[in-house]
């Protein structure tokens, strides 16, 4: 009797589940029952379970087969020719959910390669030609229907533009390979502390070309926002400051109005059902045009001079919607200049800082709504510099490391919940060794990265401080043994990797080579 088997796993409830695909040729075998025909094969177990059953040709598996979990639902069904694996291969638990799907070509992976989670849902799609990665890889997010990664193989290795995205469906790293090493990365599309928009934000078209670009500062718009056509042309530029965009007034149903306002300067503007809602214009009492004011809904926005040049200059000072200041500060030929001060709604100081022809320049510092200093930082032209230090609101350090450029550099400490971490960065990625512990001390994470890719060994913690897994990655893909332990310390999985991908457990092959 001729034996050859397959083995997948499949990820379940968080435990493993190990499916046995058996294929019995059979030449001389009592447990073997034949069809009619004298090239179809029924296979079963000592108990009498049927385990598989095909056709042969000339004493090789030739056509379909299909294989059974002990309780019947079918484990796998696919075709042969000629002893080799050939056209589409479709893999099942033992409920009968699909779970894998595959194509073959003379035994080896053409085409898309499938895998869907317990639920149905998709986890991973991937492109192979003759065995290896080519083309793009989709990993999605666990039970949501939206990739966490999309990358892009050449020959197996990752190569081109790569693409990394949040729970939301915003990309938020845009990572370029050469032949499997990163060669830029460029984080885009992030939220800050408080889950405002801040940095820059960009949207594609199918071609990749960026759709748009922006730029945020904690939540408002801030700078050049840009837009362009599927051919990469420049459509459209505008300007905001801190989120702030003067609009074109409606002229229908207005009219232009003149009162005293609260320091008993005229106010010239336009109203609409007795409202004041636009750009209003200031004159002392010898008529000298003194600054701007601008409504929403009879509610100042913000106030300040505009020259004859329509040139932002002097002070300018806007408002929460309770009337509270919401931030203030100097421009000069539309450039804020000096200091400026934001302020909380309840009126304590949120940040404050120097501007330099329109960028920030010198030390920032941010405060919570308790007074308490929240992040302290040092900007050249517009770039962070320096070392940065960011607090909670106990006055705990969370966050502490040095910027050249604007770019991560040097050490760097982050505190988190549950565990802190350190490493370096090079060039704003993870560089060298990094480490984490527990708040008890003990250790959490090992590992080295080179250009923000994994490389050598990786070693996970339990609290107690036995080892949780232990592994090691070859250019940012797992490779070799990883293990698995309990928190008692002993090992429960053993599992081999080749470029990425499972390829044995416990020492069993999990795919046919």
């Amino acid at each position: 009797m001729l034996k050859s088997y397959i083995l997948y796993q499949q990820a379940n409830n968080n435990k493993l589940l190990y499916i046995y695909i058996l294929l019995y040729i059979c030449i001389v075998n009592t447990n073997c029952l034949l069809s009619q025909e004298s090239n179809y094969v029924k296979l079963y177990d000592d108990s009498g379970i049927l385990t598989s059953e095909g056709n042969l040709i000339n004493n090789l598996p030739d056509g379909e087969w299909v294989s059974y979990h002990p309780n019947g639902q079918i484990k796998s069904k696919g075709n042969w020719k000629a002893n080799q694996l050939q056209g589409y291969w479709s893999f099942y638990n033992s409920k009968g959910n699909l779970i894998k799907e595959e194509e073959y070509v003379k035994n080896q992976k053409q085409g898309k390669s499938v895998s869907y989670d317990s639920l149905g849902l998709l986890i991973k799609e991937t492109n192979y030609t003759g065995n290896k990665k080519n083309g793009l890889e989709f990993v999605m997010f666990k039970s949501l229907k939206q990739p966490k990664f999309i990358y892009n193989y050449y020959n197996n290795l990752k190569h081109g533009l790569n693409k990394e995205f949040d729970s939301l469906g915003n990309i938020i790293s845009l990572l370029n390979y050469d032949m499997g090493m990163i060669i830029k990365k460029e984080e885009i599309n992030r939220f800050d502390r408080d889950h405002k928009k801040h940095g820059i934000w960009k949207t594609f078209f199918p071609n990749d070309k960026v759709k748009s670009e922006q730029i945020y500062f904690h939540g408002d718009l801030n700078g050049t926002s840009k837009k362009y056509n599927s051919n990469g042309g420049l459509k459209s530029v505008e300007n905001f400051n801190k989120g702030e965009e003067v609009k074109p007034i409606a002229k229908k149903d207005l009219k232009i109005t003149k009162t005293k306002n609260a320091d008993g300067y005229t106010l010239k503007g336009v109203i609409k059902n007795e409202i004041k809602h636009g750009l209003f214009k200031v004159y002392d009492e010898n008529n000298r045009l003194i600054k701007q004011e601008f409504y929403k809904k009879d509610t100042l926005v913000f106030s300040g001079f505009v020259d004859t040049l329509n040139n932002k200059n002097g002070l300018w000072v806007y408002y929460h919607t309770n009337g509270n200041i919401k931030k203030k500060g100097n421009y000069l030929n539309n450039r804020k200049t000096g200091e400026w001060i934001f302020y909380h709604k309840d009126k304590n100081i949120e940040q404050k800082g120097n501007y330099l022809n329109g960028t920030p320049q010198g030390k920032w510092i941010w405060w919570y709504e308790n007074n308490q200093t929240r992040r302290e930082e040092e900007y050249i032209r517009g770039k962070i510099n320096g070392l940065v230090y960011e607090y909670d609101s106990l006055g705990n350090i969370i966050t502490e490391g040095n910027f050249v450029n604007g770019v991560k550099e040097g050490p760097w400490k982050y505190v988190y919940n549950d565990f802190k971490e350190s490493g370096v960065f090079a060039d704003g990625m993870k560089t060298g060794e990094w480490k984490a512990q527990y708040t008890n001390g003990n250790k959490y994470f090992t590992g080295e990265y080179l250009n923000d890719i994994p490389i050598n060994n990786h070693i996970y913690y339990y609290a107690n401080g036995k080892v949780k897994e232990s592994g090691s990655y070859l250019r940012g893909e797992k490779e070799g043994e990883w293990k698995k332990y309990n928190n008692q310390g002993i090992v429960v999985i053993t599992t081999q990797y080749k470029n990425g991908e499972e390829y044995k457990v416990d020492g069993v092959k999990l795919k046919w080579k």
